[in-house]
């Protein structure tokens, strides 16, 4: 083994074990933020970061933005010790976030978009040369009214009135139950409608969190009778 096999081999050793230290990591950037969720290996030498953007506003760079945000951070910590064409990224998962209400924009994003995203893996150092750039069809993503909010919480209301209703009571099988207080995580759906942008009531899930009151413990069947039971009032919920 020539010495410069064994010197490529020991800099893709390398940066894969720093950069799996980013998981998790999110960086700002002027719409949202960008978070490294795991990487993938094209060769010996090359590594693909998928990333997850959040925004919390919608502009016609955005996804630019975000590239580079993301370019910039991984120039100022690794350039010096490995080359950034062999750094690629690519985007998993878009999220709209504002106040409590996280969107999918998955189906709201155009087919064109959505294929640059997800098979696309620009370098890193064609990002920072600024040639790369992802185009946005602003008029498919969802429009976010004050009645956004009042929808979210009304949903959030439903979702209090069924716990209070099914927080305890008794299973098929003659077991008692009884749930904790739960946690609200407010989502949207992958839904679209005719008009590509509107959002409705039946848009918009409650995702409520709890966890079986010690004196009360369930077993996996148990707690998919009760979750069941919350999906006939149409609410969501997950049972730790």
């Amino acid at each position: 083994m020539t010495m410069k096999l064994i010197d490529i081999l020991n800099e893709g050793m390398w940066i894969k074990k720093e950069i799996k230290s980013l998981t998790g990591v999110k960086i700002p950037f002027e719409y949202g933020t960008v978070m490294f969720d795991h990487m993938t290996y094209e060769t010996d030498e090359e590594v693909v970061m998928i990333i997850n953007i959040t925004l919390n506003k919608f502009e016609p760079d955005m996804f630019n933005k975000a590239y580079l945000a993301f370019s910039q951070k991984i120039q100022s910590l690794y350039s010096e010790q490995h080359d950034m064409s062999n750094i690629k990224l690519n985007c998993k998962e878009v999220w709209l976030q504002i106040s409590d209400l996280s969107i999918n924009l998955s189906n709201y994003l155009s087919v064109s978009t959505k294929n640059t995203l997800r098979y696309d893996k620009p370098s890193v150092e064609k990002i920072l040369k600024g040639d790369y750039h992802v185009e946005v069809n602003m008029d498919l993503l969802p429009n976010i009214t004050d009645d956004t909010y009042d929808i979210v919480e009304k949903r959030k209301e439903h979702g209090r009135m069924i716990f209070e209703f099914l927080q305890d009571g008794t299973l098929s099988n003659g077991v008692s139950y009884k749930l904790n207080p739960p946690t609200y995580i407010t989502q949207g759906l992958n839904y679209v409608e005719k008009d590509g942008r509107h959002i409705d009531y039946r848009d918009i899930i409650i995702l409520m969190e709890t966890s079986p009151d010690k004196d009360y413990p369930l077993t996996n069947d148990e707690k998919k009778e009760i979750t069941k039971m919350f999906m006939t009032y149409d609410v969501d919920i997950h049972i730790r």
